[in-house]
């Protein structure tokens, strides 16, 4: 057991350049709350007070508040309809052995691989193109379109067969997709 702990944390090259690489990307994101405390108006280190006054301006600001409604509206949403559509196609796909399964889920997936600037900029030239009006309709599907295949991949995996140590349910997992691409 201690000889497969070691290996599983062992400090290599691609683990370092893993974490090195997310902490780039992901530690400025945590210092956005902190700067939203600012008294000036400016992103910059030393802060100059603590204040409330931007929370104040987005409250009295209407189409701050309005943004937020849309985004909460179309959030809760795709949250249960993708949930839905999730759990609903991961078990039709763990449960039946349908013809042509590893096509149909890899075209499920696609959105999963695809970057999301990529993804946003094809559905939005898509939908000018068949002239749908941009709505929170469109949003909200958009939303679904990326979010139910994530939900498919979590609700179908069966992780309740697997001891509860990372190693172990990281491999089931991987086997559980490889296994789901089969013929």
């Amino acid at each position: 057991m201690s000889q497969r702990r070691k290996r599983w944390w062992r400090a290599d090259s691609f683990v370092l350049y893993a974490v090195l690489y997310l902490t780039f990307i992901y530690l400025p994101v945590l210092f956005l709350p902190l700067f939203s405390f600012n008294n000036s108006k400016y992103i910059a280190f030393p802060l100059k007070g603590f204040t409330l006054k931007w929370y104040g301006q987005m409250i009295n600001t209407p189409d701050m508040l309005e943004a937020l409604m849309n985004s909460v509206k179309v959030g809760v949403a795709v949250a249960i309809l993708s949930t839905i559509l999730g759990l609903l196609a991961a078990k039709a796909v763990t449960r039946y052995r349908l013809p042509g399964r590893g096509p149909v889920m890899g075209f499920i997936m696609v959105p999963l691989v695809i970057p999301g600037i990529i993804l946003a900029i094809s559905l939005l030239i898509l939908i000018t193109q068949v002239d749908l009006p941009l709505s929170l309709w469109t949003v909200g599907f958009s939303h679904m379109l990326l979010c139910t295949p994530f939900a498919m991949l979590v609700l179908g995996f069966p992780s309740h067969k697997v001891e509860s140590s990372p190693p172990e349910v990281l491999r089931a997992f991987v086997a559980h997709l490889q296994a789901s691409q089969g013929p």
